[in-house]
Parts: structure tokens; sequence; C-alpha cells
């Protein structure tokens, strides 16, 4: 897999262009505490790498709390359309193995679930390795190891501060 150098304005650049077409949700740190969480990106806000996961997990942005998934009866026969998915920045290797066992759930078995794979295909995840993971994270009691090896798309690795 090819390796790039990319500064934090560069990073920048790239995630307001993504928004532009679509909402981005990236790791950030909660002011005044040692907790990162997700928020929309703004255009401008540079990316703030975290040294470890970001809290809620993933499973939010492919199970949104309410949706519409059908009308009694029936007013026809279509599937309504489902709300867009955002790009993630920021997902730990934590984060990308419980995407995998929902995957294996939902996608795996002899029932798909539609809605499921719909959003699934449609997010796009860029990857962060945590430099600082902490005593309770799950790489730490289950022995993964602390960087993403598979499920993304573009996995971020700070270099020398950048």
């Amino acid at each position: 897999m090819p390796t790039y150098r990319l500064t934090q304005p560069n990073l920048t650049a790239l995630l307001d262009r993504v928004a532009g077409d679509r909402q981005v949700l990236k790791s950030v740190p909660v002011r005044d505490t040692d907790q990162y969480t997700y928020r929309i990106h703004r255009p401008g806000e540079p990316f703030e790498y975290a040294g470890f996961r970001a809290s809620p997990s993933l499973k939010g942005v492919l199970f949104p709390i309410r949706e519409k998934m059908g009308t009694f009866p029936a007013e026809s026969t279509e599937a309504p359309e489902l709300a867009p998915v955002p790009m993630v920045v920021g997902a730990a290797a934590c984060d990308l193995k419980a995407l995998a066992s929902l995957d294996a759930v939902f996608l795996e078995q002899d029932f798909v679930d539609p809605f499921y794979q719909q959003r699934r295909d449609a997010l796009r995840v860029i990857s962060q390795d945590c430099t600082d993971p902490r005593p309770s994270c799950a790489c730490t009691y289950l022995g993964f190891k602390p960087y993403p090896e598979e499920g993304y798309d573009l996995n971020l690795s700070q270099v020398e501060g950048e």
C-alpha cells in the first residue's frame, strides 16, 4: 500500500473538499476533558490528531436513532430513501473491528439487512493510529494492535507532528 506525506493544511483542504459533497464527522477533543468525540467538520477547521479512540462508537452512523423505514398501509412498494451516510475521520482500530463484527451479523448471515448494507457501502472511513491507548481501551485489554490493519479507506499516522 502506498504511503504519502500529508501536511495539516493539506488534510484540512481535503476535508473541506469532501465536506462540499457529503457530511464529514471527525474525531475532536472535548474541551477541558481527556476525551474525544465525533463532530461535524467545519470548513477551515483543522483535524486535531487524537491519541486514542473517540466516543461514542461508529454504530450510530450506521444505525440512526430514528428513521422512516416504511409506511402502513404501504404507500408504495419502494423502500424509502435513507439518510445520507457521512464520511468518518479519526476512527481507531477498535472501531474498525467493531464494524467488522456488525458486518458479520448483518451482511454475512442467511439474511442480509438491506438498510445496513446500503449504509455500509456508502460509508467512507479515514482511520488513525492510536499513539496513546488508554488502559481501558479494547486494544490494551484484548491484545489488538493500536493501529488499523484493514477496514479503512485511508489511514493517518502522525509523523513528526504532521
